[in-house]
């Protein structure tokens, strides 16, 4: 399982918003997607399975060397590509955290956003020092391509793609409506740089510092979930 395929697109994405960074998107990522799909459906989930500084959701993990096995090899030529990312990357830190590079997926539908509205908010899993534990962070869309609304909005706050601030104390009071109106019709403190669509069996991969967003578009994800294995690198 999670064999790539030969036949995978990879796309170089460059200039994301006035700090100019830049992102990797794959589409036909897994030779077997289905099989990844039927084995993310089955997955125990639970609601306690944190991601740090991400927000909360159902989530499910298995441990598994596969994943590894078969992503190690490309994910260091990606990440050792200097002149994409602007920046080196920590390759001892990257390569430490290939060692918990398990099997992991997040389901989130209408009623997890109206359980916690912060999900909504911009974030990014950020440390004050740089390299950080998480330098990229990967998702690989699961649902198949009827299923597949939305996608990943990359933000800037105030001119900025990487922010310090903790963006859900500026919104802890607020409802799902006055988040969606503040940020979405924001006229100067937010600003969408950039989305990348939801596709099935689509990875895209970007810096950890990286404000972004899932997309929920209202009535789509009611009776469905949408599924998204994610990794932290």
């Amino acid at each position: 399982m999670f064999e790539l395929n030969p036949q995978m697109d990879i796309t170089a994405v460059v200039d994301i918003g006035p700090q100019e960074r830049s992102a990797i998107v794959i589409d036909n990522f897994y030779e077997n997607p289905d099989e990844v799909r039927n084995l993310a459906l089955k997955l125990p989930r639970s609601p306690n399975i944190n991601f740090t500084n991400h927000p909360p959701a159902p989530r499910a993990v298995h441990e598994t060397v596969e994943l590894r096995k078969n992503l190690e090899s490309l994910l260091e030529e990606l990440f050792n590509d200097k002149e994409h990312w602007g920046r080196p990357t920590d390759m001892p830190w990257l390569r430490r955290n290939f060692d918990l590079m398990w099997f992991m997926v997040e389901y989130m539908n209408e009623k997890t956003i109206d359980e916690d509205v912060t999900r909504l908010i911009p974030y990014q899993c950020w440390y004050e020092h740089n390299p950080s534990p998480f330098q990229f962070t990967m998702d690989v869309f699961l649902n198949t391509q009827n299923e597949c609304f939305g996608g990943i909005n990359i933000w800037n706050m105030a001119g900025r793609t990487s922010i310090v601030e903790d963006c859900k104390t500026m919104y802890a009071s607020k409802t799902k409506f006055d988040i969606r109106k503040d940020i979405y019709e924001s006229k100067f403190a937010w600003a969408r740089e950039l989305t990348f669509g939801m596709k099935y069996n689509r990875a895209v991969i970007m810096p950890a510092d990286i404000l972004k967003a899932d997309i929920l578009d209202t009535c789509h994800f009611d009776d469905i979930d949408r599924m998204v294995q994610k990794m932290f690198l």
